[in-house]
């Protein structure tokens, strides 16, 4: 972070404004840059910890004029009691194998693929017994349909 931040002229302990600023393009050096720069979510947040510990230790000891880094108040619960704890923003989230979907139900599928798909009307009325969520060979296309005098309104089409 020191080489990344002095490429940019800022200094280890320069103003907050200055260290935001640098701290805000190494996050996206880190997130999205080159492949070699790149960081994965844990060990961003493991510098970012670091980072934390070492502007606060900065500021305390009066190295530095304040961290570079902006907090929100949150409220944890641990055993039923409530406790009051700072949260770093500069965190990405990551993700965690409790939350992982390996599967959905039919009714929940079907209006996830209608709702990606856009469909509304008699098409989102379609039963998913017997058919293929795609185009079947036995629907025409909309060309097929338009070439043939008009579309198809006899029936929705899935």
């Amino acid at each position: 972070m020191t080489d990344f931040a002095a490429s940019f002229g800022v200094g280890l302990f320069d103003g907050r404004l200055q260290l935001k600023a640098a701290l805000s393009a190494y996050a996206v050096h880190r997130s999205s840059g080159p492949l070699e720069a790149r960081f994965a979510a844990s060990t961003w947040n493991q510098s970012v910890s670091i980072l934390s510990g070492f502007y606060r230790w900065a500021v305390d000891e009066g190295y530095a004029t304040a961290e570079p880094f902006t907090y929100r108040q949150a409220t944890t619960f641990f055993s039923g009691v409530p406790q009051q704890v700072r949260v770093n923003l500069a965190r990405r989230r990551q993700p965690k194998e409790h939350v992982t979907v390996k599967h959905l139900a039919d009714d929940t599928a079907e209006l996830f693929l209608l709702g990606l798909a856009g469909w509304t009307g008699p098409a989102a009325r379609c039963s998913r017994a017997g058919s293929w969520r795609g185009t079947s060979a036995a629907t025409p296309t909309r060309q097929e349909s338009d070439y043939a005098g008009g579309p198809d309104t006899s029936r929705p089409r899935c």
